[in-house]
């Protein structure tokens, strides 16, 4: 392979980094903001000037990679001429491509110029934010204010991707665009829940994941709507943040916090289990007192002999052994309890009992029936099926 098919992979490589960064590009430290941090300065300081700054640093940068590229294979192959990498003796292809990387970068600076003599007023983030400029207030006075709540402790940030990053303050919604910056006052904007979309890594552990799409609607003229994706998760935190309640569509259903998500994960995975046959009539769900109880607890795990002789002891008797002996929790033991709980509170009671850190690892670990103390695992929770079922 030559020496600059080689090179043109690694450039390609590291300018899709540059461009759009992965996580190790984020922690190598490459990437715009951090390369230019000392021309950039402070966004906590300076918000608005800031993300002025870093546009058009961006800006310059992005035009400037097919250039560099270009000046790149002269050193890449030093037999290469110079004046041949442009025009002299080059196909047609390759002479737009390097009329384009030569133009582009000249338009940057020129526009960044333009942006800088007349103060940054036809800047995209400074257009965007003289919509809510009056006639008391212009974009350095709307611009302090936002960066003083941007300073503030009490706000919302979620990075959206490495390209994209949304912040709620105490008034503004604003999202963050490499290019430019979108603004929505609180007060006169409309926040709408138009979609979720559910991936499902994994519903052994409960690793699915959803991700929910939120049109921002701002009623003051000159503006722009834009929209924000985040994990449903945040959902919460995000309403709470906000003046206004976030209008949910009808059709949209997605889980508000971690418990949600896990009970449909429990669900899914007890499907597969044995039913438990009955003929006795089913009371209801004591933990919802709403719901009829249609779950039972009924080991399905191997037992030992020393486990056999464990559950062949009466109920009271098992209890004393238990405290008696520190009785191995890992062991699922038969519970020998009625049936007397829904899916529903069932797994509820499941996910109270884990550790809160390790969510995605719930469906894995056990618990203890709720009335007898008996360890269980998922593969122990049957659905039951009566007579009438049959």
């Amino acid at each position: 392979m030559s020496s600059v098919v080689v090179y043109t992979l690694f450039y390609a490589l590291f300018c899709a980094g540059l461009v759009y960064p992965p996580p190790e590009f984020i922690a190598a430290g490459l990437t715009i903001p951090n390369l230019f941090s000392t021309f950039l300065g402070s966004e906590i300081e300076c918000f608005i000037h800031y993300h002025i700054r870093r546009v058009e640093v961006t800006l310059i940068v992005h035009t400037l990679l097919p250039l560099l590229y270009i000046i790149g294979l002269w050193y890449a192959d030093p037999s290469l001429i110079f004046a041949e990498l442009f025009f002299k003796n080059a196909t047609i292809p390759w002479r737009l491509f390097a009329t384009f990387s030569l133009i582009m970068p000249l338009l940057a600076i020129f526009k960044v110029y333009q942006w800088e003599k007349y103060k940054w007023g036809g800047h995209p983030i400074i257009r965007n934010l003289r919509a809510y400029c009056s006639t008391r207030t212009d974009w350095i006075m709307l611009a302090g204010m936002i960066g003083r709540e941007y300073r503030g402790v009490d706000k919302f940030c979620m990075e959206m991707n490495s390209m994209m990053k949304f912040i709620a303050t105490e008034n503004w919604i604003i999202k963050i665009m490499p290019y430019t910056i979108y603004f929505a006052h609180q007060r006169d904007t409309t926040m709408i829940l138009e979609s979720c979309d559910s991936y499902s890594l994994s519903y052994i552990t409960g690793g699915d994941i959803q991700y929910i799409t939120i049109s921002v609607k701002p009623a003051r003229r000159g503006t722009t709507n834009f929209t924000i994706r985040l994990n449903a998760l945040d959902f919460k935190e995000l309403q709470d943040r906000i003046l206004k309640p976030i209008i949910i569509l009808p059709n949209v259903r997605f889980h508000k916090s971690i418990e949600e998500r896990f009970i449909d994960a429990f669900k899914e995975a007890i499907k597969v289990n044995p039913k438990y046959y009955t003929e006795q009539t089913l009371d209801v769900c004591m933990g919802c007192m709403q719901n009829p109880s249609n779950v039972k607890l009924q080991m399905q795990c191997h037992l030992t002999e020393n486990m056999a002789e464990y559950n062949n002891l009466p109920l009271n008797a098992r209890f004393r052994r238990h405290l008696r002996s520190h009785y191995d929790l890992r062991k699922c033991i038969t519970c020998r309890c009625g049936p007397m709980w829904c899916d529903e509170c069932m797994a509820r009671w499941f996910a109270h009992r884990q550790d809160p850190l390790q969510s995605n690892r719930w469906l894995l670990q056990k618990c203890t029936c709720p009335v007898c103390r008996a360890v269980f695992c998922v593969h122990d929770v049957c659905y039951i099926t009566t007579k009438k079922d049959k």
